[in-house]
């Protein structure tokens, strides 16, 4: 009887050190409040996953007993997919109170990014929807190396300038973000949907015609703007490229509006006059780089355009494109369609 007591005995004590360590380690903050952390919980990601994590960017002590803590406390499914923002002044009981007691549904938003839009447009509807506030998201897409932002290294920016930021890469399409998120979280969206829709095969062919990635999303971005169709498009990027490789200026209305920041479509000679990189009036061949972010049609036209004999175009009131071979023929089709 003296040994099962024994053994209950040392039973109780092994189980109150294992308490004990567990309430001392989830009671425990590893820094100050002002060391904050951006802490994603994905999809699917297990309870265990989760504590081996936070460890890892030192916000708890031991992935152990926050683990046993979370268990106890019945949180082995409880704890809610999202982007926050943690910091080492919190306790591990603080942060899986956190992580586990939000609103999901409240806190999430779904938001529709229709093709064309600039960087600033964007940051503007995220700021909106209260995801995050457009100066730092612009800070996050103004940089010239996303990996500064996002730890990862993306192989479709590797021809892209090294001045350049990352106008033309925020994919259009319809997103699902947590409120408060970071900017960085949000960037990584982006360009993860951007890896995924522009495969490798449109790459491929972008290379195979002579022009590199970012190239071809400046065209994109530019047929974004000018035109509405496919079919129109894939016409207009041969119009254009045909014009670069004889030194013709692109006079791209679209490219002059981005240059002046207006919102008008109407382009004045006094617009066509301004002294920017951007104005494909004044300088020959591409600008420096997108002017929008572009969809996977305009893409697709540009990398892939369609044979024409035509150097002109005009689109009319009605929206309707009309090609022209010659400039007499522009200048018809301009009084006859422009009134």
């Amino acid at each position: 009887m003296r040994y099962v007591y024994a053994i209950i005995g040392g039973f109780i004590i092994v189980v109150g050190i294992a308490v004990g360590w567990m309430l001392l380690s989830v009671n425990h903050a590893t820094g100050s409040a002002s060391q904050q952390v951006s802490f994603t919980v994905a999809r699917g990601q297990q309870l265990r996953s989760v504590a081996v994590a936070l460890q890892k960017d030192n916000l708890i002590s031991s992935a152990g007993a926050w683990t046993l803590y979370a268990l106890t406390q019945g949180k082995r499914s409880g704890i809610l997919v999202g982007d926050y923002v943690l910091d080492r002044g919190m306790t591990g009981r603080q942060i899986l109170q956190t992580i586990s007691t939000q609103n999901a549904k409240d806190n999430e938003v779904m938001l529709t990014f229709k093709e064309g839009l600039t960087n600033k447009e964007i940051a503007s509807s995220l700021e909106t929807a209260g995801v995050v506030s457009a100066s730092d998201f612009l800070a996050a897409v103004g940089v010239t190396d996303s990996r500064t932002v996002v730890a990862k290294d993306y192989t479709f920016l590797a021809d892209k300038p090294a001045s350049a930021d990352l106008e033309g890469y925020l994919f259009p399409d319809t997103y699902r973000f947590f409120k408060k998120s970071t900017a960085a979280s949000v960037l990584q969206k982006f360009l993860d949907n951007f890896d995924q829709r522009v495969t490798p095969a449109l790459r491929q062919a972008a290379k195979a015609h002579g022009h590199t990635l970012y190239e071809e999303l400046t065209m994109a971005s530019i047929l974004e703007k000018e035109l509405k169709t496919d079919t129109d498009r894939a016409n207009g990027a041969d119009v254009f490229w045909k014009r670069i490789d004889i030194g013709m200026p692109l006079q791209s209305d679209a490219t002059v509006i981005f240059s002046t920041g207006q919102s008008n479509i109407n382009v004045s000679i006094a617009d066509t006059n301004t002294d920017s990189p951007y104005n494909t009036y004044q300088h020959k061949g591409l600008p420096p780089g997108p002017i929008n972010n572009p969809g996977i049609s305009s893409l697709r036209a540009a990398i892939n355009p369609t044979s024409n004999p035509y150097y002109y175009y005009l689109t009319a009131p009605d929206g309707t494109t009309y090609f022209a071979k010659t400039l007499a023929e522009h200048n018809e089709n301009k009084a006859k369609y422009l009134k």
